[in-house]
């Protein structure tokens, strides 16, 4: 069984961010990992050492949820992408956890509302 959710954050405009370096490349390995397409122009020193990096890119993330039943368990694998900040993350949940007041936690997870997943979608029947 496997349940996905994919979804664009956007915003309809342009960030603009410039970092010295090496800041320039931490955000540079950021928008790759994220999979965020972008622009850049790097400004050198007379010398020829990189000073900073402009960054351009879209105000829009792709982000995804999944639902994956782990049949050899028992258990379902709550896997992100994106959600709730950048970045994944994987959580094993019981079956019994997910009811309607759980599923209303995650909503609120989803849209932001909330920087963690609820207590019920945690607990352990």
């Amino acid at each position: 069984m496997r349940v996905a959710l994919r979804f664009r954050l956007s915003g309809g405009k342009q960030v603009q961010a410039a970092r010295e370096f090496p800041a320039s490349e931490k955000l540079q390995q950021l928008l790759q990992d994220c999979g965020i397409r972008f622009s850049s122009q790097a400004t050198w020193s007379k010398r020829g050492s990189l000073e900073q990096t402009a960054f351009t890119f879209p105000c829009e993330v792709a982000a995804s949820l999944q639902l994956l039943g782990q049949f050899d368990t028992g258990a379902l694998l709550l896997r992100t992408s994106n959600v709730c900040g950048f970045g994944s993350m994987e959580q094993i949940l019981a079956p019994a956890a997910v009811s309607e007041a759980s599923l209303e936690e995650l909503g609120a997870y989803i849209l932001g509302r909330t920087t963690q997943l609820g207590p019920l979608l945690l607990r352990e029947y």
